[in-house]
């Protein structure tokens, strides 16, 4: 059910807060290891926000992500949010010398990657990274989680201005380098707000959307934060699996999803 508060307050911190306080318990994103509700996904990316300003990290400035699609994208993007700051989501499917542009261009001074994807970090020079925590380690000095859950689970109360950037993505660069797009809190909540008469997603008692999208595309991150926007449900794996996408809309029965013709093709087949 939409709060009009949300709309009248277009930022994502406000986002996340008001669906905590008024649907705690509710599934917010269910992904192929752990389901989070409404108020997880608030109270890790509180921690995560204080960890930043712990590191010096705060207003303006650019934290980078390099993961596949999942929760830890999501919390990146609310965490930079709480602190004033953006997050800039790298395209995981780049060669390394594409890579190493995007992510010098950024001026991001912390990373957050998953573990496999580690292999192309290393290969790049990246001076402007201070600190890089991975998704899928064990290990204090690298785990993303373990330096997470040390932090006090306090919202940082930070409320950004509507207009300010808080996702930077890049364009495909088919005509040359990649550019950066940044976008504010007010585009992002302004796409979520139409997604809703445009897919008949505000007709619908309660909304189960599978994101099969990467989230280095818009298109991607506007659909997971639509179903914060909503208060529905998002269902996500880490990338287009065409098997295990079809498993998905009988286990969680789908309502709403968003592909692009391609996809469709690969799931007809």
């Amino acid at each position: 059910m939409r709060d009009p508060l949300i709309a009248a307050n277009p930022t994502l911190p406000h986002l996340i807060r008001r669906r905590a306080l008024g649907s705690p318990q509710a599934l917010a994103l269910w992904t192929p290891t752990r389901e989070y509700s409404f108020a997880a996904i608030h109270s890790l990316s509180n921690r995560m926000a204080q960890g930043l300003l712990a590191l010096g990290i705060g207003k303006d400035e650019r934290i980078g992500c390099y993961t596949r699609n999942s929760v830890e994208c999501l919390i990146t993007l609310l965490a930079a949010a709480k602190i004033g700051a953006a997050c800039a989501v790298f395209n995981w499917r780049l060669a390394a010398p594409e890579l190493e542009y995007v992510v010098n261009q950024s001026e991001a001074r912390f990373l957050v990657s998953d573990l496999p994807l580690m292999a192309m970090i290393e290969r790049i020079q990246a001076p402007g990274i201070r600190q890089v925590r991975l998704t899928d380690a064990s290990d204090a000095e690298r785990s993303l989680d373990l330096w997470r859950d040390a932090q006090p689970d306090r919202d940082t109360g930070i409320e950004p201005h509507p207009d300010e950037t808080v996702l930077q993505l890049n364009s495909s660069g088919t005509t040359g380098l990649p550019k950066s797009v940044a976008l504010s809190h007010r585009s992002l909540i302004t796409q979520c707000n139409m997604l809703g008469p445009l897919f008949g997603i505000d007709k619908v008692e309660h909304i189960v959307q599978l994101n099969a999208l990467p989230n280095f595309h818009v298109s991607g991150m506007v659909n997971m934060l639509s179903m914060l926007f909503e208060g529905g449900t998002s269902v996500s794996n880490p990338e287009f699996v065409p098997a295990e996408i079809v498993k998905a809309f009988a286990r969680h029965r789908i309502t709403h999803t968003f592909l692009v013709p391609a996809m469709i093709q690969f799931l007809l087949e």
